[in-house]
């Protein structure tokens, strides 16, 4: 029968990061935020200092501005400026603008700040696609308590779909300083530097990489490995480790195999915190597919998988025939 054959390795272990300012309270950053209006003809100097006065730590000021620029700037394809005075009167912006208005806004209040340009992929069709074939894109580093920390306020500030031209307004706390990890899987800066890993992720890893989901980063997932090979029988080594606390192994882990969607639930033995488990999932249809693992419930990572499908009575055919073939030898 053919099957697509995972290998699940689950590592648990603590991880050395730098310290986590999501967990900060950041309601009144936020509340100062969305209750700054914009004088007519204001600059952005004035809004920049009007945002963060009453706010007494770096981390909340960054924050502030990060809301108010996410909050006044609506993704529109086509606008390329990155003038400040230009972004504020519009109100529209692709990538770069958005990277552009944060990195100014918090130069000027002394927060050291970088403007990141690469390439970044978001969607399952983007696995195995060439670098040039992905989406130009730019998102920010910021320096707080001596640490570098990554910020995409484009993705941060809400859903732009392609096919209908809508944008979406909706904060996604995900993009906010988040791990370099969880950026691994869909940013690649053109400088690796900013990449703010030990050990940095190559081009050829980056394109073949599972697509990465929000739970992947707050389930506290410190990495998901793997990549999908064009067979039949498809093997995909899928490694899972935690940054913080040990997630038990009794929690659920499934998978789900599109397009037909059926879910699968693997076997996993308890009290080995490097468990080792094989997933067979039927693979008997040709072409294109796409797996998905879960936890909890909750979307993790999604693998792109392309197989030659074989009926499966022509696979007991095969079977009989060769233990036929042994028998008389």
């Amino acid at each position: 029968m053919p099957r697509l054959l995972l290998i699940l390795v689950m590592l648990f272990h603590g991880f050395a990061h730098a310290q986590d300012y999501r967990a900060f309270d950041y309601r009144k950053a936020d509340s100062i935020a969305a209750h700054t209006v914009m004088g007519k003809g204001e600059k952005y100097v004035d809004i920049a200092h009007r945002l963060t006065a009453g706010l007494p730590t770096e981390q909340e000021k960054f924050r502030s501005i990060l809301r108010w620029v996410c909050d006044h700037l609506e993704y529109t394809e086509g606008v390329y400026t990155k003038d400040p005075g230009q972004l504020l009167k519009s109100g529209k912006a692709v990538c770069q603008g958005y990277a552009a208005l944060l990195f100014e806004m918090c130069k000027e209040i002394g927060l050291e700040c970088e403007i990141i340009t690469g390439y970044a992929r978001n969607e399952p069709d983007d696995i195995g696609k060439r670098l040039k074939g992905l989406e130009h894109h730019a998102w920010n580093a910021i320096k707080l308590g001596g640490n570098w920390y990554l910020t995409d306020a484009t993705w941060a500030s809400g859903y732009y779909d392609k096919k209908t031209k809508t944008y979406t307004r909706h904060f996604n706390e995900v993009y906010f300083l988040s791990g370099p990890d969880f950026f691994s899987y869909s940013h690649f800066p053109r400088e690796k530097k900013w990449q703010l890993l030990d050990k940095k992720v190559s081009r050829h890893k980056f394109l073949h990489r599972p697509i990465v989901w929000k739970n992947y980063d707050s389930l506290g997932l410190r990495a998901v490995a793997g990549r999908a090979h064009r067979f039949t029988f498809v093997r995909i080594p899928l490694r899972l480790s935690y940054r913080k606390s040990q997630i038990p192994l009794s929690d659920s882990v499934t998978f789900a195999l599109e397009p037909d969607c059926p879910y699968y639930k693997p076997k996993i033995k308890p009290g080995d915190a490097n468990t080792k488990t094989r997933v067979r999932l039927p693979m008997y249809k040709r072409g294109l597919h796409f797996v998905t693992l879960f936890i909890n419930h909750k979307a993790v990572a999604t693998y792109k998988v392309r197989t030659w499908g074989i009926d499966p009575d022509k696979i007991e055919a095969r079977r009989a025939a060769r233990k036929k073939k042994r028998e008389k030898k």
